[in-house]
């Protein structure tokens, strides 16, 4: 097999996020309404229902990134609106919400200590590169601002492709994009999901296992790994 692409998930696969900064938003949030800063995904879905998540928007002008940035930033601002008023927060509600904005928005990505190696070996070795991630609109600037930028050739969001992974549609797109095959292309993932639905459609999926942690999936355990590099290398021994 020659493997021409390698295709990488964004968050807990080529970047974290830098936990002090959740932590000062927390502290602000517990000073102004007296309660925790603590969210279920569900309740969470919830506010970006309340916020008015612009989906259609954002498909609708998958071609104008600027505009659709500028309408995520506007997003954020709803939300944090709307989760200060959850919290029975009723003073200066839009000036508190613009600091949790500012606090947060692009900030505090940071790569793997693995990840530029990874990167530099498959740069290196003439392979194209591209992210898929289940995000807004600002999946390059993310990158950007955690000084990986320089090394993709396409950046490929679920706002965009109006589907989730492991929707194939969002799959085929960033294929589409670098103008290989899933079966000359690699990809890795932290959701079982998302790696499982890449390899049904013959990509070489691995799932990443961050911090020891484990969602529970029952099934095939070959491609798990512990280090971006293991692709890598796996890459190393199977390219011909």
């Amino acid at each position: 097999m020659t493997f021409k692409a390698a295709f990488f998930d964004r968050d807990n696969t080529l970047v974290y996020r830098d936990k002090s900064i959740r932590n000062k938003r927390s502290e602000l949030i517990r000073a102004w309404s007296g309660r925790d800063d603590t969210l279920s995904y569900e309740q969470s879905m919830a506010l970006f229902d309340m916020a008015g998540y612009p989906d259609k928007f954002f498909y609708e002008h998958r071609n104008d990134e600027d505009i659709c940035i500028k309408e995520e930033y506007l997003f954020w601002q709803r939300y944090n609106e709307c989760y200060l008023k959850l919290l029975g927060v009723n003073d200066n509600v839009a000036e508190r919400a613009a600091i949790l904005n500012e606090m947060s928005w692009l900030k505090g990505i940071i790569a793997y200590p693995e990840t530029v190696k990874t990167l530099d070996w498959f740069r290196a070795k003439g392979y194209k590169l591209g992210v898929i991630s289940d995000t807004s609109p600002s999946l390059r600037l993310t990158i950007k601002q955690a000084g990986l930028d320089e090394y993709f050739d396409s950046y490929t969001c679920s706002a965009f492709a109006g589907v989730d992974k492991p929707d194939p549609k969002i799959f085929n797109m960033a294929l589409e994009s670098l103008g290989v095959s899933a079966a000359e292309s690699l990809y890795v993932d932290d959701y079982y999901v998302e790696a499982d639905g890449a390899r049904n459609m013959g990509f070489t999926a691995f799932h990443i296992i961050r911090d020891g942690y484990d969602k529970g999936y029952e099934g095939e355990r070959k491609w798990d790994i512990y280090s971006l590099y293991e692709m890598a290398e796996y890459a190393g021994r199977e390219n011909t």
